[in-house]
């Protein structure tokens, strides 16, 4: 018992949830010149930031790595862009616990700490925030075994934000628990709907995904429960797509039966049986659609209808069409492309549109390798969907966990 509960906690501290958040505001972002990407490493618990050339993709170094808590797992850029937050998954000794860092964007993209590392909750693995950024929610995965002597429970943290700063709202934690169980859900991934009404957490000890209820001072209130894949590592919500809304669809990466549940997310009336909204998620038809071997991560193009799934096992990156009509995720023509040494975490930035006989825009997907110790750099062209590697690996600090991008 003790051993499985290890592997997947190996499994999930490598896993960035930060990928939302880099993907979803890349719309109102400029296509020119330079953009930002910041990478945290387990290796030397650093984040590096680095400068992207939007004609090419290409990465260079942007000032010195700065420190993270012990294992970053998590990353995030707030939606006003002025700060960062990682959550570092720590262990059980008090000298270095779970928690998070936080720190100033300047405004050449290099980062400042910010103060001291913020507690959360027990082994905190995944985060996200709002479409606001009032709020800052931190999946605690807790133990497996409860009755354990020390055995502690899953759990979501939930911050209030102001800047860099962070404060703990009333009555968080909010236990994943159900009263008596013996096995922990395992809360390790979170993503916020549209609205900011609802919460979804990816419970990886339990296969489910749960959905909880945000008041307006950021109380949590547990709604439904979901039955997914096995060891969910992941949950996702679609970004918007021209006149399709952002969230209609949830994503769910199932690490331990390779494949991607997909679910309609009742957070505005919608044409998927949703007359008003409740949180309710109801199954794609299709769902779960296959990866290869361990997904773990997911992004969504910006600009058009494609999905991406970090297949962790197989060192692949997964590659579909996406129906904004149905949810339904379908492969290209060419399903799969290599990455450089188990991706973990994924992140889309738009780039540039180039003009010949037809115009052609041409997006960025940036892989972080965590046994590669590097990051992986592939066109994307918006047109087909098709991932095409640019030049080699970018050599990293080791083991690169969480990668998030401006």
């Amino acid at each position: 018992m003790k051993f499985r509960w290890f592997a997947i906690f190996l499994v999930l501290i490598l896993v960035a949830i930060s990928i939302s958040c880099s993907t979803n505001n890349s719309n109102s972002l400029a296509t020119s010149g330079n953009g930002f990407l910041w990478l945290a490493a387990q290796g030397n618990t650093t984040v590096q930031a680095y400068t992207i050339n939007l004609s090419s993709g290409s990465l260079s170094l942007n000032g010195n790595a700065v420190p993270t808590g012990n294992a970053p797992s998590s990353m995030l850029i707030t939606p006003k862009a002025d700060a960062v937050f990682i959550v570092n998954s720590g262990n059980s000794a008090p000298s270095s616990p779970g928690g998070i860092s936080a720190y100033t964007v300047n405004s050449d993209g290099t980062l400042k700490v910010a103060g001291t590392i913020t507690p959360a909750g027990p082994t905190p693995i995944g985060m996200a925030t709002d479409s606001a950024g009032k709020f800052l929610f931190v999946a605690n995965q807790g133990s497996f075994d409860l009755t354990q002597p020390g055995a502690q429970p899953g759990s979501i943290s939930v911050f209030s934000i102001s800047g860099t700063s962070l404060s703990a709202v009333a009555g968080s934690p909010f236990s994943t628990e159900t009263a008596g169980a013996t096995i922990g859900t395992g809360p390790v991934s979170v993503a916020v709907s549209t609205s900011g009404n609802y919460l979804y957490v990816a419970n990886q000890f339990a296969n489910t995904v749960a959905s909880f209820q945000i008041s307006s001072s950021g109380a949590l209130t547990p709604l439904n429960t979901y039955s997914v894949g096995n060891s969910p590592s992941a949950v996702y919500l679609s970004v918007a797509q021209g006149t399709v809304p952002a969230g209609l669809f949830l994503y769910v990466a199932n690490t331990g039966s390779n494949n991607v549940s997909a679910f309609s997310v009742c957070d505005a009336p919608n044409a998927f049986g949703c007359s008003t909204p409740n949180g309710v998620l109801a199954q794609v038809t299709g769902s779960p659609f296959p990866a290869q071997l361990g997904p773990v991560a997911i992004a969504m193009d910006p600009t058009a209808p494609f999905l991406y799934v970090a297949d962790r096992q197989s060192n692949q990156i997964s590659q579909y069409s996406w129906s904004s009509g149905t949810g339904a995720l379908t492969p290209l023509s060419v399903p799969i492309i290599s990455a450089a040494g188990q991706p973990v975490s994924l992140a889309i930035r738009a780039g540039t549109v180039v003009t010949s006989t037809t115009t052609v825009g041409i997006d960025y997907l940036y892989v972080a390798n965590f046994n590669g110790s590097s990051i992986s750099i592939y066109s994307l062209n918006t047109t087909n969907g098709g991932l095409n590697v640019l030049g080699g690996p970018v050599t990293t600090f080791s083991q690169p966990s969480a990668i998030t991008v401006r």
